[in-house]
């Protein structure tokens, strides 16, 4: 059975893992905070995201990683959009690394097909709508990213074939 696996980048993101439309998993990404010269920085915890691939893709027989595709936006930071642009490299890297087929989908097309608006609580929502078992998992305001995730992963199975 292919795992689908979905990856809503950024230091707020998350990756999901779909095997089927009663069994997912849904993970915030593994970030490190540390402390720099100028204050404290959060990190993507590199090792514990390759861990994680590992652990969840090994016993499948087959996997395929959708990864949102971000651009930077306007009204950004250059320091924000470079730590974004650096976290959203790595998983990329991580992902080939793993020797797992990747595909890079934009938010436009993923939001389009599963009629998901760009307001975050409307994402929650959506993904309730669309995967009401697994609702409890982003319940909370802050774990949009965890329905982002899920959806890009319901999108990879439903419609990766069209990516």
């Amino acid at each position: 059975m292919t795992l689908f696996v979905g990856i809503d980048p950024g230091l707020s993101g998350a990756i999901a893992f779909r095997r089927s439309d009663d069994e997912m998993d849904v993970l915030p990404l593994p970030v490190l905070t540390i402390t720099k010269a100028k204050g404290i920085r959060r990190v993507l915890d590199l090792t514990a995201l390759a861990n994680i691939l590992d652990d969840k893709t090994k016993s499948a027989t087959g996997a395929r990683v959708f990864i949102e595709h971000v651009s930077a936006m306007p009204k950004q930071g250059v320091a924000s959009m470079f730590a974004f642009g650096e976290t959203y490299g790595a998983i990329k890297g991580i992902v080939a690394a793993h020797f797992l087929p990747m595909t890079l989908i934009t938010p436009v097309m993923w939001k389009a097909k599963l009629k998901v608006s760009k307001n975050k609580d409307d994402a929650r929502y959506r993904a309730s709508q669309l995967m009401p078992r697994f609702a409890h998992l982003w319940s909370r305001r802050s774990e949009d990213g965890l329905a982002e995730a899920a959806m890009i992963a319901f999108y990879g199975q439903h419609h990766g074939d069209a990516a």
